[in-house]
């Protein structure tokens, strides 16, 4: 998604480019700016874990610590966009990272043998990857490339900040803004989501539906994702695996339909919401008896 914007920053001779984020995207687009060789800055909230403030760094992007929530690391980089003529990637540049975005539908459908499953359960933020989704399967039907009928769309955020997911359940269908979230899954806590209606909107359009696990859901959706398949995600990645869970428990999802989760996010970058989980590892001496002693007292996990 990122490398289609930045293209049009270079295309465009743009003087710098960069984002608003909470995490995962600062890391991106820093690493794509250094290869494009142009200058990046990057606004977070300053209470990000300090993993996800490293990477964009070492890549050579100025972050930008903001004392708040990601909607006023927004607005503060929108404002810096417009006066200084920057390209922000999700910000005047947000069409092409869309254009990006879609992507993601089409590796699904490469992947899968040229088909689509009948169920795709996104993880919501802004929203946009969810919407980039459905974009991407209207120009495979019109090409001829996939049947009429879309994927069910599932939007994932967390209770702590699900403001997609309270507007799904609306009336009226527009999102319901969180001015302070609070969930472990600091990279979908965006409490005015720029694409939440949009996304709304494509869930019902394609029969989907929204979900907003608890945190202790979210922990064991990473827990149960590590141990079956051996991949470790971020809590974002868990907040899909819970949905998928608590979907198939009461029926919203069956048994025979074939569901794609999009785990987005490496959980090396967010060791501190496991605080203490695990127990300490107390040494044991170097002797085989002491091993074998240590070995016999432990069950797997």
């Amino acid at each position: 998604p990122v490398a289609v914007a930045i293209a049009k920053a270079r295309e465009w001779s743009l003087p710098a480019v960069g984002c608003a984020s909470t995490g995962n995207l600062a890391a991106a687009v820093s690493a794509a700016a250094a290869k494009a060789r142009i200058p990046c800055y990057v606004f977070v909230p300053a209470s990000l874990e300090p993993a996800k403030l490293l990477l964009p760094r070492l890549y050579g992007g100025i972050v930008v610590p903001i004392d708040g929530t990601y909607d006023d690391a927004n607005r503060v980089a929108f404002q810096v966009a417009d006066q200084r003529g920057w390209g922000f990637v999700n910000l005047n540049l947000r069409p092409y990272y869309a254009e990006g975005s879609k992507t993601l539908l089409f590796e699904t459908w490469e992947q899968l043998g040229f088909e689509l499953p009948d169920v795709i359960v996104s993880p919501l933020g802004s929203g946009l990857l969810l919407t980039s989704l459905e974009k991407g399967h209207r120009e495979l039907s019109e090409l001829g490339e996939a049947p009429e009928r879309p994927p069910r769309l599932v939007g994932s955020q967390p209770a702590g900040c699900a403001p997609i997911v309270r507007g799904f359940e609306s009336a009226d269908g527009r999102p319901r803004p969180v001015r302070k979230p609070d969930t472990i899954a600091e990279s979908l806590a965006i409490g005015d989501p720029g694409s939440g209606f949009e996304a709304i909107q494509s869930i019902r359009e394609t029969h989907g539906f929204a979900d907003a696990p608890t945190d202790p859901e979210i922990l064991e959706g990473v827990r149960l994702l590590a141990r079956e398949e051996g991949v470790f995600s971020e809590p974002a990645g868990g907040t899909t695996v819970a949905t998928l869970k608590r979907a198939r428990e009461d029926g919203r999802l069956d048994r025979d339909e074939r569901v794609v989760l999009l785990v987005t996010g490496n959980g090396l970058k967010t060791p501190a919401v496991w605080g203490n989980a695990f127990p300490p590892l107390a040494p044991i001496l170097p002797t085989f008896a002491a091993v074998d002693a240590f070995l016999g007292g432990q069950a797997r996990g």
